[in-house]
């Protein structure tokens, strides 16, 4: 997707709502530092492990956040405020990273089978050369990477799940 063009920020605008309860900064008493923000914020380390994505591309609330909690009200309405799921290219180009990390860990697996039965060389090469690329889907630097990493996360196999940890 083009970095260019900050989705998230057209749909939020000047939209700043911030939890029920919480300190609100003014002009006259500007205390930034002690409001609870309600959308996700990116710059967080916590919040974008707040999002996940499913095999349709759409964002969903991470299975981390328990239902009905602030974490997962926070998840929800950011996507619905900011219209996550609502861009169609954004969906497409999720799936598309989704199928080809599920196209290269059923590679992955396939070929580990292999190697179960016998201790050929070729297939351990193999092996690597599947892991080597589905790591690479997760790379931070990699566009899309949370998607790649949710993937393997919903795969819940713990030798994919040491490749995101």
């Amino acid at each position: 997707m083009d970095s260019q063009n900050p989705l998230g920020n057209r749909k939020k605008g000047g939209w700043f709502p911030v939890k029920k309860g919480s300190r609100v900064s003014t002009f006259d008493c500007q205390c930034e530092e002690s409001e609870i923000y309600y959308l996700l914020d990116p710059t967080d380390p916590y919040d974008p492990e707040l999002l996940a994505f499913d095999e349709e591309g759409k964002a969903i609330p991470s299975p981390m956040c328990q239902e009905g909690s602030w974490e997962s009200e926070r998840a929800e309405q950011t996507i619905k405020r900011l219209k996550l799921s609502e861009h169609e290219l954004l969906s497409e180009a999720r799936k598309k990273i989704w199928q080809e990390v599920t196209i290269e860990v059923d590679q992955y697996l396939k070929a580990k089978a292999k190697l179960a039965v016998g201790c050929n060389p070729g297939v351990r090469e193999k092996v690597k050369s599947h892991l080597r690329k589905i790591k690479k889907y997760t790379r931070p630097t990699e566009e899309l990477s949370s998607v790649a990493k949710w993937c393997l996360y919903f795969r819940n196999d713990p030798n994919l799940l040491r490749l995101i940890a």
